[in-house]
């Protein structure tokens, strides 16, 4: 099960923040998102050793913000970049499998 970690990992703290990149929520959202982050992890009960509570919130905010600035900037950029492989049109289509496959897909 270790395997499964890394992809949660990266769902569960990044995800909300490339979404919120893309839909161009501003900047605060994966801020505020890291500070909730911080709080929730030291609620659950991890500190960092031989720290106080407000060292071990503050750097679970920096941490957390290491993770989320980043990809709310990634979301933001996938939504304004255009992609290519969706205005490849159908012709693609006619070389790879066929004219009966552009037919169908492409309506003639």
């Amino acid at each position: 099960m270790p395997w499964i970690a890394f992809p949660l990992l990266f769902i569960l703290n990044a995800g909300p923040s490339m979404h919120w990149g893309d839909v161009e929520a501003g900047i605060q959202a994966p801020l505020l998102w890291s500070a909730g982050m911080g709080v929730f992890v030291v609620l659950a009960g991890w500190r960092a050793p031989r720290k106080g509570l407000f060292a071990s919130v503050l750097r679970g905010m920096v941490l957390a913000t290491i993770v989320n600035v980043p990809a709310y900037l990634a979301g933001s950029w996938l939504a304004t970049t255009p992609l290519d492989l969706l205005q490849l049109g159908c012709s693609w289509l006619d070389t790879t499998f066929g004219p009966a496959i552009k037919q169908l897909a492409c309506g003639g």
